[in-house]
Order: C-alpha cells, then sequence, then structure tokens
C-alpha cells in the first residue's frame, strides 16, 4: 500500500494525506527513511516482523554502494525499533 501511495505522490505531486499519518520526515531524511522502507520490504518474518540485522544492513549498502556513517545505521535501527514496536 506504501509503495502505491508513493506512487501516485511521485506521478502527481501531491502527497496522500495517508503518508503523513504518522508525522512528517524531517527534511533532509528522506535518504534514511527510503533505505529502511527497502530494508524492511526484504525483513523475514515468523511470529513478527524480526529486527533488521546488520548482515541484512551491511549486504545493503554493499548492493546498493553505499557507505553509511555509524550515525546512519544507528537511526535506521532506531526507526526499525519504533516501527516494529508501534506500526505493525
Amino acid at each position: 500500500m506504501r509503495e502505491h501511495l508513493h506512487a501516485h505522490w511521485k506521478s502527481s505531486g501531491k502527497k496522500p494525506a495517508a503518508l503523513t499519518k504518522h508525522g512528517e520526515c524531517p527534511e533532509g531524511f528522506e535518504p534514511l527513511m527510503d533505505a529502511f522502507h527497502r530494508l524492511s520490504r526484504q525483513r523475514r518474518r515468523s511470529m513478527g516482523a524480526e529486527p533488521l540485522s546488520h548482515t541484512e544492513i551491511e549486504a545493503f549498502q554493499r548492493l546498493e554502494g553505499l557507505t553509511m556513517r555509524p550515525w546512519q545505521i544507528q537511526a535506521i535501527e532506531q526507526i526499525d525499533a519504533y516501527w516494529r514496536t508501534t506500526l505493525t
């Protein structure tokens, strides 16, 4: 659903209200949120959403040709923890 809303936003230039339901992404953090969403789509699920692992984040960086700073990885981990406890 979220991918559909993002596609609509990209094509129309109008951000759907559902994307701002939990608050706005701080300016400049869009790349981190994009990385989180892309990583999250690949996550394993058992009884619930499993935390993103360092191995998954490392593989994502390697495959995307990225080098994240430690604070960026920590931010993704914090976003992941929040997402797993409140949005699932």
